[in-house]
C-alpha cells in the first residue's frame, strides 16, 4: 500500500496526506486521518499491518483496538519495507523501490531476503538504489535487467 493506496482509502487527495500523517510513539506506527466530517482514519505498522476505522471510532480506542492485534489487513512486504525504510517526506526512493520490485519475476521468499539485507545494511541499499538508477532509467521495464541486479545483489 502505497500513499496513493493509502489517500484513496481515506478519500483525500494525495498531495495533502502529508497535511494528515503522525508517527505514533511507542506504537512503530503511522496514524493518517481524513479530517472532514466523517472522514476515516487508520493506523499502519512498520510490519504493513493495518486497522481503519470510520469516524465514529476515537483516536484513543484506535491506538487501544491497533495495540491489542485488531487489524483490517496487511501491506505487502514491499510496501512494508518502504515505509520503515525511506522518508515519507521525500517520496521518489520508495517510488523508485516499488518500481523495481513490481517488474521482477522472482519469489517473494526471494524479495523477503533482500529486504531483510537492506534493512540491516543500508550502505547495500544505498549502493542498490545508485545502481538501479544507473542501470534501469526511470522506467524498469527491462525485467531481465531488474533480475541480473536483483540477483547480484541477492548473492546469485
Amino acid at each position: 500500500m502505497n500513499k496513493q493506496v493509502i489517500a484513496n482509502l481515506l478519500e483525500l487527495n494525495v498531495d495533502e496526506l502529508d497535511k494528515y500523517t503522525k508517527v505514533v510513539d511507542g506504537l512503530n506506527a503511522t496514524y493518517y486521518w481524513n479530517p472532514e466530517r466523517g472522514g476515516k482514519m487508520m493506523i499502519v505498522g512498520a510490519d504493513g499491518s493495518y486497522l481503519m476505522v470510520g469516524s465514529a471510532v476515537g483516536y484513543d480506542e484506535l491506538i487501544e483496538e491497533f495495540k491489542q492485534g485488531k487489524r483490517n489487513g496487511k501491506l505487502s512486504p514491499v510496501e512494508s519495507f518502504i515505509m520503515r525504510n525511506t522518508n515519507p517526506m521525500d517520496p521518489f526512493w520508495g517510488i523508485v523501490t516499488r518500481k523495481f520490485f513490481s517488474n521482477l519475476n522472482v519469489f517473494e521468499e526471494d524479495i523477503l531476503g533482500l529486504l531483510n539485507k537492506f534493512e540491516s545494511n543500508k550502505d547495500l541499499y544505498n549502493d542498490f538504489l545508485k545502481e538501479i538508477m544507473q542501470e534501469c532509467g526511470k522506467e524498469f521495464d527491462n525485467v531481465e535487467k531488474n533480475v541480473e541486479i536483483f540477483n547480484k545483489y541477492n548473492g546469485r
